[in-house]
């Protein structure tokens, strides 16, 4: 396939939610036909809402008018579906370039990813507190129990624990204010730490 055509379908990708996502309005350009046919072809893929709902949702777009018109976002197998649909030698192109396109998108997504773990893997060498901060909080230790083991302060460790949580080398509690009302629901007087 063309890389030309490729790249030139790449710039009508985004990514959203950590999807590589197409719009109605693209496919249209691309396959040369009225927008409106497109959203009506969607319509009429015939398939279970299951299906539907999650490859071609809802958004919309603003008109040389400047009026806000619905399109949809498409997925990459949301586009694989309705293409099926389409037909002629420059509908085969389009298509092939398109998957061609969604392929070299995900691919880059996916080695940004394996680029923030092993930079996340640098800082933790370079930051051996960090790296044990990390492997206790593992164990389910709390701030005041890593400081005696590391003989540090707990605001010291809740304050790196901070910093590792910012920078996505730890993740961030899930609902920790709402976990802790709870605790103190069940204990009351017990005295939660953060």
């Amino acid at each position: 396939m063309n890389q030309k055509q490729i790249s030139t379908i790449k710039k009508h990708l985004s990514i959203r939610d950590g999807q590589v996502i197409t719009t109605s309005l693209d496919v249209a350009n691309f396959f040369d036909k009225k927008h409106k046919h497109v959203l009506e072809a969607v319509m009429n893929l015939d398939c279970p809402v299951d299906f539907t709902g999650p490859n071609f949702r809802p958004s919309s777009y603003i008109s040389e008018q400047n009026k806000e018109l619905p399109m949809l976002d498409i997925t990459r197998k949301g586009f694989v579906l309705l293409a099926m649909g389409f037909t002629g030698s420059r509908a085969m192109e389009f298509k092939i370039a398109y998957i061609e396109a969604f392929d070299q998108m995900e691919k880059g997504m996916q080695r940004g990813a394996m680029n923030l773990q092993a930079l996340a893997a640098e800082v933790l060498a370079a930051r051996p507190l960090w790296r044990d901060i990390k492997r206790y909080k593992a164990l389910g230790l709390t701030h005041v129990e890593i400081g005696k083991l590391l003989n540090r302060n707990p605001s010291t460790i809740r304050r790196d624990v901070r910093k590792m949580e910012a920078c996505g080398i730890m993740p961030p509690p899930a609902n920790l204010k709402q976990l802790q009302a709870k605790a103190q629901y069940l204990f009351p007087g017990l005295e939660v730490q953060s």
